[in-house]
């Protein structure tokens, strides 16, 4: 049942008589092209042949092959901001998360310490079904408030994003935005 085609005899008949004598040993091959649910599934791609002939009863054996998963996650930061220059201003951010895995990834989460509010699901889900898919991008986004004492510390707004799964490893993404400190005395 796993087999994409029917099995192709590939060997065996020595006489070609097309009857197995006790002597031959036929050799018979397909292939099953392994799906998304399968590796999802994880645990084993089992499979039963079942052979027969017209005076025998049928025989069958199984197959079982690991399934090896590997869930991983990405997640990279960005903003349109250049450079910070004032307490006050609004940085925007944007994140971006994909599957760098072999299965599907569920439960998603982004979290980011220096958003005004928990980052926002801006686009990606292409089927809608909630299921990070090896081919989909997610977007989020959130804003963060520039506060006077990140003006003053000066060096850079660093912060770091973390997305994570329920199958995966955590991810995390720091970016780096130049504070520009513009002292004057009147």
């Amino acid at each position: 049942p796993k087999c994409s085609a029917a099995p192709a005899y590939s060997s065996g008949d020595t006489n070609a008589d097309s009857k197995l004598q006790l002597c031959e040993t036929w050799v018979y091959t397909c292939s099953h092209t392994v799906t998304q649910a399968e590796m999802d599934a994880g645990g084993n791609l089992s499979n039963t042949v079942t052979v027969d002939s017209t005076e025998s009863v049928p025989a069958t054996s199984t197959k079982n092959i690991p399934v090896t998963q590997s869930p991983a996650i990405n997640v990279v930061k960005a903003s349109t901001t250049a450079s910070v220059t004032a307490a006050g201003q609004v940085v925007p951010y944007t994140f971006t998360v994909t599957n760098t895995g072999n299965v599907t990834l569920t439960g998603i989460t982004v979290a980011d310490p220096k958003c005004n509010s928990a980052p926002a699901y801006v686009s990606g889900d292409a089927n809608s079904d909630s299921k990070l898919q090896l081919a989909e991008t997610w977007v989020y986004g959130c804003n963060h408030t520039v506060t006077q004492v990140e003006v003053d510390a000066g060096g850079n707004l660093s912060n770091m994003v973390t997305a994570d799964s329920v199958e995966s490893a955590p991810a995390t993404s720091t970016l780096n935005i130049p504070v520009t400190q513009s002292p004057a005395i009147h």
